[in-house]
């Protein structure tokens, strides 16, 4: 059995690699550990786990999981939006193009900075909520009281862009889900509603997402 160890940027992307990609996974013999961002260590030894503060912890972290030698991968979930000022390296010399040409930038320049044959960088385009959009009306599998303006108006901002990764930075998906529905939590129904949009849908809907889940399953 391959084994592939993935860095998370927070218990929501814990809870979609242990729920949802894991089991996927598992059926190509492919065995997925997920440790989640240490963004800060108290005195009592205790971490706060959670989100990418700076490119420093990023890659302290990063760097214990490239010293299992018994992993056969290392790889990462982690949003795009929102590494502005963290000093991931390239970021200052990011191109005026595309964001999914930013994003293969981004991910290019850390394959270069870490130059580690088993590291597989991934940014999520532009953060995990893209992936609700997928089939944003699965909301109302876990807010059954959405009423159908409300998913009119989620679906509008799926509709208005070729993919849900597309979805930008000025407005990302995140805040686009809260703003209209207020009730929305992210780490007790994203995973939740993602189970219901499933896998297949997901893939095809998020082609960034599809490549790097099929470089995963290459493995086998």
């Amino acid at each position: 059995m391959r084994r592939i160890r993935i860095l998370a940027e927070g218990t929501t992307e814990e809870a979609f690699v242990k729920e949802i990609l894991s089991p996927h996974l598992q059926t190509l013999a492919i065995y997925a550990e997920v440790t989640v961002l240490s963004t800060k260590v108290v005195r009592s030894g205790g971490k706060f786990r959670g989100g990418v503060t700076s490119f420093a912890k990023f890659e302290s972290d990063l760097r214990r999981l490239l010293a299992d030698r018994q992993a056969d991968c290392i790889t990462m979930m982690i949003d795009f939006y929102g590494l502005a000022g963290l000093g991931f390296p390239g970021w200052d010399r990011l191109p005026a193009s595309t964001a999914r040409q930013k994003v293969d930038y981004m991910e290019q320049m850390l394959a270069q900075y870490f130059n580690n044959r088993r590291f597989i960088p991934y940014f999520a385009l532009h953060e995990f909520e893209a992936m609700l959009f997928a089939d944003i009306s699965q909301l109302k599998t876990v807010y059954p009281m959405l009423d159908e303006k409300t998913l009119t108006q989620l679906k509008a901002a799926r509709d208005a862009v070729p993919s849900p990764e597309d979805i930008n930075l000025e407005q990302p998906p995140s805040k686009r889900i809260r703003a209209l529905v207020k009730e929305y939590d992210k780490v007790t129904a994203g995973n939740l509603v993602l189970l219901e949009v499933t896998l297949p849908r997901i893939r095809q809907a998020c082609s960034h997402f599809d490549q790097w889940l099929t470089r995963l399953e290459a493995l086998a």
